[in-house]
């Protein structure tokens, strides 16, 4: 047998072996996936949890433009659940966290603007809001990069999120206001 026909089958092994590993990988990304949305199921289930609403003026001490909210949901003094929504002329950014051990496991971004009116002179606030763009980050640690990230249309905001740890405030800010 030739030398090159064993080292051609040796190295055919070898690439299944490393497409065989990088499946495995991709499976245990989306079964993590899976444990998240059963996690975030679980949260939103749970009857005894503890749910706190505050003024994000008076927490923040800066009014925006029309005002805002700051949701915690609580169990057993563990925070299982942040919302922030921050309502303006146009529309409101709603920020929700959902937390495993004081661990993000699922943020979700979405931006709701008011639709034009009939003749496009100016906003309808009779209408409904539109989610103009909506965005998913599955994660298991503050300090990882995310598992997976789903986007869905294009946001209006000037500065983008650039990793976990700029939701690490939303936390703080949580366990600062809750008694």
């Amino acid at each position: 047998m030739s030398l090159y026909l064993v080292l051609g089958f040796k190295m055919k092994k070898i690439v299944n072996l490393i497409i065989w590993l990088l499946s495995l990988t991709s499976l245990s990304q989306e079964l993590s996936v899976v444990e998240i949305q059963a996690e975030v199921e679980k949260i939103n289930s749970e009857s005894e949890l503890v749910h706190y609403t505050f003024d994000t003026d008076k927490i923040y001490n800066q009014t925006t433009e029309a005002g805002g909210t700051f949701d915690v949901w609580v169990n057993n003094q563990k925070i299982r659940k942040i919302s922030q929504k921050i309502f303006l002329s146009n529309g409101q950014f709603i920020t929700t966290i959902y937390l495993k051990n004081n661990q993000p496991i699922l943020i979700l971004e979405l931006e709701k603007h008011f639709q034009w009116n009939d003749d496009n002179s100016g906003l309808d606030y009779e209408k409904e809001l539109e989610t103009n763009y909506s965005e998913l980050i599955y994660a298991y640690n503050w300090d990882k990069d995310p598992i997976k990230v789903v986007s869905k249309g294009n946001s209006l905001r000037n500065e983008t999120v650039c990793g976990l740890s700029d939701y690490w405030g939303l936390l703080q800010t949580a366990m600062k206001i809750i008694p």
